[in-house]
């Protein structure tokens, strides 16, 4: 978990220090850089995201008989059901075989499967595009 929230935290350096361009809500384009890089790697790094979404569902139980108007929705993190969906929804989509079961265990919604995959390839190339520019190619 705390290897996730380290890419999480460059995540946000990366956006400062490069002054890349931010689509969206700051919060979730750092967790989505840190599933570019956990996705990308080997099995260990990959269950290092799943770590990430499986504390964000452990937090979620403290809201979860909350009646809507104590949620903290003026937040700039999107709720932690929300970041822990959303990173079942990025894995899925960078190997729908090897987490075809997030379907059947109701991580991922059988009519979404396909947005994952599609949302997936954004987010990886969203990054590799914004980041392309400062990334050293290797010598020949």
């Amino acid at each position: 978990v705390v290897i996730f929230f380290l890419f999480h935290e460059l995540g946000h350096a990366l956006t400062d220090i490069y002054q890349l361009s931010v689509r969206g809500p700051e919060e979730d384009l750092a967790d989505y850089f840190s599933i570019y890089l956990l996705s990308t790697g080997n099995d260990v790094l990959k269950q290092t995201a799943l770590d990430g979404a499986d504390m964000f569902y452990e937090y979620s139980k403290r809201m979860e008989n909350m009646p809507a108007y104590r949620l903290p929705l003026w937040d700039v993190h999107s709720l932690d059901k929300q970041r822990f969906y959303n990173i079942c929804c990025l894995m899925y989509g960078s190997d729908p075989n090897t987490y075809g079961y997030f379907v059947t265990k109701n991580l991922v919604r059988e009519d979404a499967a396909g947005s994952c995959e599609y949302e997936y390839q954004r987010v990886i190339t969203s990054w590799q595009k914004d980041l392309s520019f400062y990334m050293q190619t290797p010598a020949k």
